[in-house]
């Protein structure tokens, strides 16, 4: 069976693209995709291929935009009260909202206080996606964490300082 991402994901991507929602929604209908049930499931295949497009037609900024956006409909248990535990939760949600197949996966180690690295096994989202995701964590708690991008390849691996 194929990978997958469940739908409220799906809208929360459209969402996070701003004043190229239209152009998002006609490459997803391209795909066999015309309307988004957040409670279904999609090919985590067709979400990386309209994503690719994107970055490569508009451009890497869209994609740390949509990243940003991700964290500010977040919905975390109230427990998950700093940026530090929003990373370390990172993988159980990633994988809460997707499903068989290779999903990928998100590795974060605490390496000394105010210091986490994250090694991103996401195959459907960029290096510029994950980046936008850890400045919109910050945003949503209140800091301006100092990201460095040590690898760029598959979903990226950045070093956080907060």
């Amino acid at each position: 069976m194929a990978a997958e991402v469940i739908g409220a994901s799906l809208a929360t991507i459209v969402q996070g693209c701003g004043a190229f929602q239209s152009k998002v929604r006609s490459l997803l209908k391209e795909r066999g995709i015309t309307e988004i049930d957040h409670d279904a499931w999609y090919k985590l295949e067709d979400v990386a291929s309209v994503l690719n497009e994107l970055e490569r037609t508009v451009g890497p900024n869209l994609m740390v935009l949509l990243g940003r956006y991700i964290p500010e409909n977040a919905m975390l248990p109230p427990e998950i009260d700093t940026f530090e535990k929003a990373l370390l939760s990172l993988d159980i949600v990633y994988q809460m909202h997707h499903r068989n197949g290779e999903v990928g996966s998100y590795n974060i180690t605490v390496e000394s206080p105010g210091q986490i690295r994250a090694i991103c096994n996401t195959p459907a989202y960029s290096t510029n996606v994950n980046l936008g995701m850890f400045r919109g964590f910050g945003n949503k708690f209140g800091i301006a964490p100092n990201i460095e991008v040590v690898d760029p390849s598959g979903g990226g691996e950045f070093i956080i300082r907060y």
